[in-house]
């Protein structure tokens, strides 16, 4: 494979990554806030409807990286699942937010589940091919780089956007309505068009049975099993898991925030969210040129640090432009906690090919994407579960602001602290 990749493959496959940074950010930030302030449904009940598909992902996920590691076909072994996920993903998104009167709380868990389904055909087969568009490290970390840029601007759309939409409506069932339709049109482009910008990339196919390159065809136990002996994959995948508890913490808690301890509305998690992935759009270049210097490793732990320190200080400051500052200082650290680690995961996939023979990027993509739903989804849920409800500040605002500042100053750098020493225990090569 070529070493460096063309604009239009770099630019394509990071194009994608839009609908996977929206789409992740919305059920943890808005969806929640939606069934508990618009729909009435109790906030318990509310967690476990956002928590409850991330356990079905961690089935699917696993399973959807085996169906495509073995996919034969004409344009390669992901990119006819990405094509079903992209019709798919935004029909079931406009879903959750269209529910009928009489049954609303099965509405949107049905719907839910359905949409994460859908983003399972799409974002594993995507997660999986950087380690088959290039063998080059570096090349591999500037395209994750293009990645996690555009993954920043899907994650303000969902953030920033998304809840301006909401704003703009009038709020209420309209108003997210209206974001529900502006999401499905995003997540389009976003998955149309990185299958469009890839149809010609480079891309391992997989051999013809009885050919003489034919891979060895384990069944899925044993593919599990083989990850389960690849030691720096189990590693990283810990520290990852680790450091998205701590963004899941705070992302639950921002509407809180918001509301709560800034005085503001819908209006307000927009600026919160333009304050955190700025940064980190400008960012994203100089994590790109460190990791060429320093490597990934040390890259990671420095982004770890940052992202930490700032959500500890972020639950100390006063309301005005220190927090919005101490905002921006975790959109620079989470710019390179997300970079980081996916520019590693091809690595030790890479390393599994060398060991077993057997090109399992899928399976383990899989089982890498279970742990990234599950993280965020498991803060949201730990932090919904610790304050329940209405008893500790949907309601009352002197509760929400001691609560959502806990959660700041001590629940996140808490666990991004446990990231960054499993980070520290990881060896490459």
């Amino acid at each position: 494979m070529a070493s460096s990749l063309p604009l239009r493959v770099r630019a394509g496959f990071g194009f994608g990554s839009i609908a996977t940074g929206s789409f992740s950010t919305v059920p943890g930030l808005l969806l929640l806030f939606y069934m508990t302030e618009i729909l009435a449904i109790p906030a318990s009940v509310a967690g476990t409807i956002v928590f409850v598909p991330k356990l079905w992902d961690a089935i699917t996920d696993p399973v959807m990286g085996a169906l495509s590691d073995r996919t034969t076909s004409s344009s390669g072994r992901r990119l006819p699942w990405m094509r079903a996920g992209a019709v798919l993903l935004p029909l079931a998104f406009v879903a959750m937010f269209t529910p009928p009167w009489f049954t609303p709380t099965w509405w949107v868990f049905v719907a839910y589940v359905l949409a994460a389904s859908a983003y399972t055909l799409y974002s594993i087969p995507y997660i999986s091919l950087p380690a088959e568009l290039t063998d080059d490290p570096h090349e591999t970390t500037v395209l994750l780089g293009w990645r996690t840029a555009f993954m920043t601007l899907g994650i303000l759309g969902g953030g920033a956007v998304g809840p301006a939409v909401v704003k703009a409506f009038g709020g209420g069932p309209d108003g997210y309505l209206a974001m529900g339709g502006f999401m499905a049109a995003l997540l389009f482009t976003s998955m149309a068009g990185c299958v469009w910008a890839l149809r010609d990339a480079p891309q391992r196919t997989r051999p013809a049975e009885g050919s003489s390159e034919a891979e060895p065809d384990p069944d899925f136990f044993a593919d599990i099993a083989s990850i389960l002996h690849n030691k720096p994959f189990l590693i990283l995948l810990c520290s990852y898991f680790g450091k998205l508890l701590g963004v899941g913490t705070v992302l639950a808690t921002v509407p809180y925030l918001a509301r709560y301890v800034l005085q503001g509305d819908e209006g307000t998690v927009t600026t919160l969210f333009v304050s955190l992935i700025g940064p980190a759009v400008l960012t994203m270049p100089l994590w790109v040129m460190a990791a060429k210097r320093i490597g990934t490793k040390a890259g990671y732990l420095a982004s770890l640090g940052v992202f930490g320190v700032g959500s500890a200080l972020l639950g100390l400051a006063p309301a005005g432009p220190a927090f919005f500052a101490l905002v921006g200082v975790m959109g620079v650290g989470y710019a390179g906690s997300q970079l980081f680690p996916f520019s590693m995961l091809p690595d030790v996939q890479r390393a599994e090919l060398r060991r077993t023979g057997v090109a399992r990027e899928g399976v383990m993509t899989g089982v890498w994407m279970a742990a990234d739903k599950g993280g965020v989804a498991l803060g949201a849920f730990v932090v919904r579960a610790v304050g329940d409800g209405r008893q500790v500040g949907f309601t009352k605002s002197n509760r929400a602001t001691a609560f959502a500042r806990a959660d700041d100053a001590l629940y996140s750098p808490l666990v991004v602290a446990l990231a960054f020493a499993s980070a520290a225990a990881l060896r490459l090569g």
